[in-house]
C-alpha cells in the first residue's frame, strides 16, 4: 500500500506520542499531543512550452523556407491525503491529468517560369504537422512524505504513479501559385497508446511549522529548470473536523467581457463597485456525507486603528459534501463603498474570513486578502477648453 509517512525519527520537535508529563502541584496540564495522522490535499504540476522560428534562404537564391514550431506541456496531480487508524500512516489517491501538444509549420516560397508565359510567378507551399499526448488517471495510489527535524523545519514530497495514455497528430499540406496545380495532402494519424513515467519532486525543505498551528502544513514550491515550471503546494492538517476548507478564490468581471469571470490576483485587487464572485472548496475527510454551512465574514482582526471591531457576516450558505470528496460553494459580494472606510481613509485591504460549520460547530477557517482599489476619477474640460485645463 503506497502511504503518506511522518517521518518519526525526525519528528522530535512535534511528537505524535500520545504521553504526557505529569503536571506539577498548582500548575495547569499541557495540552494532550496530537495522535491522528494527515489529512488534506497535496497539488503538484508541471508546465512547460517552448517554441522556435527559423527562416532560410532557398538552394535557388529566390525564395524562403520558414520553420516555426510550438510546444505546450502540463501535467498535473491532485492527491487527497486521508488518514488511517495509525498516526504515522495516511492514504494518498490520486487523480492526473496529462496534455502536451507538438505543432510544426513550414511555409516554402519560391520564384518560378511557366513555360508558356514565360514570367516569373510567385508559388508556395505551407505544411503543419500536429502531434497531441493525452494521459489521465482517477484514484491511483500515490506517496507522499513528510520529514521534520526538531526545530520544526519539514519538506514535503510526492511520488505520482506511471499512467496510461495516447498519442494522435495530424498533417496537412496546401500549395499556392504553380504552373501544374498540385492538391494538398490531410490526414490523421490514430490514436497510439503509450506510458507516462512515474513523476517525483519535493519542497527544499527550508518551510517551518506555524508554532501558532503546529497541526497545520500549508504552502508551495516552485523550481524552474530548462523551461520547465515543477509545482508542488500543500494544505495539510491534523486533529481537526471531517469538515476541512482546501481553497478560498476571488474572481470579477471586466469590462467589456462581461460574464467572464477571471481570477483576481492578491496584487492587482479590484476596482470599488466591481461584482466579485467568492468561492470556496470544503472537504470531507470523515468516513460519512455531512452538511456544511460556509460563512463569509468580513473581519477587521490585525488592522491598526479597527482591530477590535467585531466581525460582520457577509454572506452564508450549505451543502452536502460526500464522504471522502470535496466541493465548491459560490457567493456573489457587491464591493461598493468598500474602498474607504465610514470616516474616509483608504481602505488599503479588504479581509474576508471562509468559516465551515459542522453542526454548528465551527470545523476550520481561512482568510484571505483582497485589495479593492477606489473607482477611477475622469475629468472632462469644457465645450471653450481642451486637455491642457489639467495641467498643474
Amino acid at each position: 500500500m503506497i502511504v503518506l509517512r511522518t517521518l518519526p525519527a525526525l519528528a522530535a520537535g512535534l511528537m505524535l506520542s500520545s504521553a504526557t508529563v505529569p503536571a506539577a502541584a498548582g500548575m495547569k496540564a499541557a495540552p494532550a499531543k496530537c495522535t491522528s495522522g494527515w489529512v488534506g490535499n497535496v497539488q503538484y504540476s508541471r508546465h512547460m512550452a517552448n517554441s522556435q522560428n527559423k527562416t532560410v534562404a532557398r538552394v535557388s537564391g529566390k525564395g524562403t523556407d520558414t520553420t516555426s514550431w510550438s510546444m505546450t506541456y502540463d501535467y498535473a496531480a491532485q492527491v487527497t491525503v486521508r488518514a488511517t487508524d495509525n498516526p504515522d500512516i495516511s492514504l494518498g489517491r490520486a487523480n492526473i491529468n496529462l496534455k502536451s501538444i507538438s505543432t510544426e509549420t513550414k511555409a516554402a516560397e519560391d520564384s518560378d517560369m511557366c513555360m508558356q508565359q514565360r514570367v516569373y510567378r510567385t508559388v508556395s507551399g505551407n505544411f503543419v504537422s500536429k502531434s497531441e499526448t493525452r494521459a489521465n488517471g482517477n484514484g491511483l495510489d500515490a506517496d507522499v512524505n513528510i520529514g521534520m527535524d526538531a526545530e520544526g523545519t519539514y519538506r514535503v514530497s510526492v511520488r505520482l504513479p506511471e499512467i496510461k495514455g495516447v498519442v494522435s497528430g495530424s498533417e496537412s499540406g496546401s500549395f499556392r501559385g504553380q504552373c501544374k496545380a498540385k492538391e494538398g495532402v490531410n490526414r490523421t494519424i490514430a490514436d497510439l497508446p503509450t506510458t507516462i513515467d512515474p513523476v517525483q519532486f519535493s519542497s527544499d525543505g527550508s518551510d517551518r511549522v506555524d508554532p501558532r498551528e503546529p497541526d497545520r502544513l500549508t504552502g508551495s514550491h516552485s523550481e524552474t529548470l530548462a523551461g520547465a515550471t515543477d509545482t508542488i503546494s500543500w494544505n495539510l492538517r491534523r486533529c481537526g473536523g471531517a469538515l476541512r476548507l482546501v481553497d478560498l478564490k476571488f474572481e470579477d468581471m471586466r469590462f467589456p467581457t462581461w460574464g467572464a469571470w477571471q481570477k483576481i490576483t492578491e496584487q492587482t485587487g479590484t476596482i470599488d463597485g466591481n461584482l466579485v464572485r467568492i468561492t470556496a472548496t470544503v472537504a470531507n475527510d470523515g468516513p460519512e456525507e455531512k452538511l456544511a454551512t460556509l460563512k463569509l465574514r468580513e473581519t477587521y482582526k490585525g488592522d491598526k486603528w479597527d482591530g477590535a471591531k467585531p466581525d460582520s457576516t457577509l454572506d452564508e450558505g450549505t451543502m452536502s459534501v460526500p464522504a471522502g470528496e470535496q466541493r465548491d460553494i459560490t457567493f456573489e459580494w457587491d464591493s461598493s463603498g468598500y474602498a474607504w472606510y465610514d470616516d474616509g481613509r483608504p481602505r488599503l485591504v479588504q479581509r474576508i474570513r471562509a468559516e465551515v460549520e459542522d453542526k454548528g460547530r465551527k470545523a476550520d477557517e481561512m482568510t484571505r486578502n483582497l485589495k479593492v482599489a477606489p473607482k477611477p476619477v475622469v475629468l472632462v474640460h469644457g465645450l471653450w477648453s481642451n486637455w491642457q485645463a489639467w495641467e498643474i
